[in-house]
């Protein structure tokens, strides 16, 4: 039997077009990876984007979501419903080894948020509304 070797990949971008950061659902069951730009960190965009490939997933029919975090990223995961199965290492498209934790979420019912608009505040106390936007990519690699 194949194994389906889609990559589905959402790309976060501001008004500009410059990208702020993107993240991979490679079913049946691997959250790729989600990656922002410093310049863009702790402003809402890995959660959007997360919201987004969660969604994504749920439509898809998968129940559950696994990946190999990084340490760093244990604990965004972590409040995004995520727990630690696992330490080990995980191997880089250089070949480099990474520690990581092997993580896993259960996917429930049906998300009851519209995710058409991201009204996203950047903390700042005149709350600012952070304008970007997700763009969807997804590409079938053979």
């Amino acid at each position: 039997m194949g194994t389906d070797k889609s990559i589905i990949s959402f790309v976060a971008v501001d008004d500009l077009g410059k990208v702020l950061g993107f993240g991979e659902l490679v079913p049946p069951v691997t959250l790729g990876a989600i990656y922002v730009a410093a310049s863009a960190g702790r402003r809402g965009v890995a959660s959007a984007l997360f919201e987004k490939l969660e969604v994504k997933a749920r439509e898809l029919g998968m129940k559950v979501l696994r990946m190999d975090s990084s340490l760093t990223a244990v604990p965004f995961y972590i409040r995004h419903g995520f727990r630690e199965l696992e330490r080990g290492t995980h191997r880089l498209a250089d070949g480099l080894m990474m520690n990581c934790v092997v993580m896993e979420k259960t996917l429930r019912g049906r998300c009851k948020r519209c995710l058409k608009t991201y009204p996203f505040w950047d903390g700042a106390g005149d709350h600012e509304l952070l304008s970007w936007a997700i763009v969807v990519h997804a590409q079938k690699y053979m």
